[in-house]
C-alpha cells in the first residue's frame, strides 16, 4: 500500500492477525536500514498477538523500499558498517519538520484502514524509529494509547 504524505507517496506494509474483525492498530516505525525482511518478521510477531500493524517507509523522500534497501546481508561481518554510508544522508534528510508532516499522514492512513479498530493506536519504533514513535506521540497524544521503542 502507499500513503500520500503531501510530499510524496510512502510505501507501507500491513500485517494482520487472523480473523475477520477489525483489530487494534499499531504503527511500527522502522530503523535506519529500512523496510526489509527483519521488519516484516517484527510485524508478523506483533500481528500474532492480535494487532493490525502498519509500517511506513520513513525514507520515502530518498527512494522506494527497493531503492533504499541494504544490498548486503547485514549479518555478515562488516556489512552493517558498510551499509551505513548511504544511510547517513537519509537520516539527515528526515528533518524534524519533514517527519512531523509524515506522522499525521501515517496516523490518518492507519485510521482509514477497515482492518484497524477504533480507539487509541500503539506506536513502536525500532532503533531510530523509537525517536519517531515519541515524535508521533508528541504530535498526536490523544490518538496514541501506548508507545514503545
Amino acid at each position: 500500500m502507499t500513503i500520500d504524505t503531501g510530499s510524496g507517496l510512502a510505501e507501507a506494509w500491513l500485517a494482520l492477525p487472523g480473523g475477520d474483525a477489525p483489530a487494534p492498530g499499531v504503527i511500527l516505525l522502522m530503523d535506519a536500514f529500512g523496510l526489509r525482511p527483519q521488519i516484516a518478521d517484527m510485524m508478523e510477531r506483533i500481528a500474532g498477538w492480535g494487532y493490525a500493524v502498519l509500517a511506513p517507509n520513513l525514507f520515502h523522500r530518498s527512494g522506494t523500499v527497493a531503492e533504499v534497501a541494504p544490498r548486503a546481508d547485514l549479518r555478515e561481518p562488516g556489512a552493517r558498517e558498510a551499509a551505513f554510508g548511504p544511510i547517513r544522508p537519509r537520516i539527515a534528510a528526515l528533518t524534524p519538520e519533514a517527519a512531523r508532516a509524515d506522522y499525521t499522514a501515517y496516523l490518518e492512513a492507519a485510521r482509514s484502514r477497515p482492518e484497524i479498530s477504533d480507539g487509541g493506536l500503539g506506536v513502536t519504533g525500532y532503533c531510530m524509529g523509537a525517536r519517531h514513535a515519541l515524535g508521533l506521540l508528541g504530535l498526536h497524544p490523544d490518538d496514541v494509547a501506548a508507545v514503545g521503542g
